[in-house]
């Protein structure tokens, strides 16, 4: 009878998660990655950038420029020798 009154009381207790281990783990790991995390910057070379002394705008017309398999030059549709190219552009 002393077994069965035991078993009801065990069935009727609520389950719980016990917090406590949890926090510490989380604890413990958030201690590792700090201590493990790198925080050493990567040594590199300053470059100093010219900078501009006047601002103009250019511009700039556009050339269509083409090449076959043959090595043949077009601009704007028309054929183009290589010689010639220096002059247009």
């Amino acid at each position: 009878m002393f077994q069965s009154i035991r078993q009801k009381k065990r069935s009727q207790e609520k389950a719980e998660i016990k917090i406590a281990p949890l926090i510490d783990m989380v604890f413990i790991l958030l201690i590792f990655f700090i201590v493990t995390t790198n925080f050493v910057t990567d040594t590199g070379v300053s470059v100093q950038r010219p900078s501009a002394y006047s601002v103009k705008d250019i511009k700039g017309d556009s050339i269509r420029l083409g090449l076959n398999s043959s090595g043949d030059i077009y601009i704007a549709g028309k054929k183009v020798g290589l010689f010639s190219l220096k002059p247009i552009l």
